[in-house]
């Protein structure tokens, strides 16, 4: 069972979602984001912190506009130092 809250303002071309879940299976948790982006909806930074009866996990993605990411992983930092491209089909 899982039971999800949301809350996601739009302003022009931009959002702020922040939402919560709880669920039970495989065992009991408690799941937080936090999702900003910018003109256009690109992605800025994603928050994400998950807890259980086993501790607490987090996971912070940031995007610095020119297409490079950076992530904190419980405190471990790595970060793509060339910018991430899109695929295309044709």
């Amino acid at each position: 069972m899982t039971a999800p809250a949301v809350r996601a303002p739009f302003d022009g071309g931009t959002l702020r979602a922040r939402g919560r879940a709880v669920g039970t299976s495989p065992q009991p948790y408690w799941i937080s984001y936090e999702l900003d982006t910018t003109d256009g909806w690109v992605t800025r930074r994603l928050r994400v912190t998950a807890e259980t009866a086993s501790g607490i996990r987090a996971l912070d993605l940031r995007h610095d506009g020119a297409g490079r990411w950076a992530a904190d992983a419980d405190g471990c930092v790595a970060v793509c130092p060339t910018p991430a491209r899109r695929l295309t089909t044709a």
